[in-house]
């Protein structure tokens, strides 16, 4: 099998990701995973939860998707707004 991945980035626009298997045009589900353009910590939790609830996608693809969150999660990039959140 060949996979075949086309990433188009227009800087004045969003990224466009393409996928081709054996040479035939598939759909594809990205799922983009970059805490370096900075959150708050209440919703980097909230898209924890929001994948964890996701039942498009397979087993395995929200498990990777969970587990690359998780690992995330401590990024310098998140900040933590614990203390404007009222309970």
């Amino acid at each position: 099998m060949k996979v075949e991945v086309l990433h188009y980035r227009d800087p004045d626009s969003s990224c466009d990701i393409t996928v081709w298997i054996d040479g035939k045009l598939v759909d594809c589900t990205v799922e983009d995973i970059d805490p370096g353009r900075g959150y708050m910590m209440s919703d980097w939790e909230e898209r924890i939860r929001d994948n964890r609830e996701n039942t498009t996608y397979s087993e395995p693809f929200r498990q990777a998707v969970d587990e690359a969150l998780e690992a995330a999660s401590g990024s310098k990039y998140i900040e933590d707004d614990s203390e404007y959140i009222e309970d």
